[in-house]
């Protein structure tokens, strides 16, 4: 429940961020963060530090890392482009992937209980997507609705940490 907060606390910073700062910014803080706790847990545990010593291990440890930040700098953009919903129903296809690769590299079949939720969250994600419409706005690009600011003024103005008020 703790990591299902942490990511929820996310993905709602990146949304409410949105273009206002580059991905990558995002990143670095999430890594710089992940270290200091790592750091802070292995030392209070006694936790010793691991090198791989096989060349398959330490090939598959580049491929998680190679991997795992392409895809998060991918969710990362796609958080911060589009919707919460819609950005947040791709993450679902995580359960799906991770239930055929257990059962591929692992030889595991998921117990009964673990299939019915998947197919739980699965079935709830394709509703969603296919019940909601996407409404589109008539409203000029860059623009927002009814203010007669400019979404980049208002961008630009918290970047360098103005505040853009109506005063009429």
């Amino acid at each position: 429940m703790i990591g299902v907060l942490g990511a929820t606390l996310a993905y709602t910073s990146l949304r409410a961020i949105g273009r206002r700062a580059h991905a990558m910014h995002a990143m670095v803080a999430f890594s710089g963060i992940s270290i200091v706790f790592s750091a802070t847990a292995m030392l209070t545990a006694g936790t010793q530090f691991v090198v791989p010593d096989k060349l398959s291990w330490l090939a598959m440890l580049l491929m998680i890392g190679t991997f795992g930040f392409i895809a998060q700098y991918l969710l990362t953009l796609g958080l911060q482009y589009e919707t919460a919903g819609r950005g947040t129903m791709a993450i679902y296809t995580q359960i799906v992937f991770a239930t055929i690769l257990q059962r591929i590299f692992l030889h595991a079949t998921p117990p009964p209980l673990s299939i019915l939720g998947t197919l739980i969250i699965v079935s709830s994600a394709l509703y969603t997507a296919l019940s909601k419409t996407k409404q589109v706005e008539e409203v000029q690009p860059g623009h927002s609705r009814g203010t007669g600011h400019s979404t980049l003024d208002e961008e630009q103005g918290l970047l360098n940490g103005q505040t853009t008020r109506d005063n009429s």
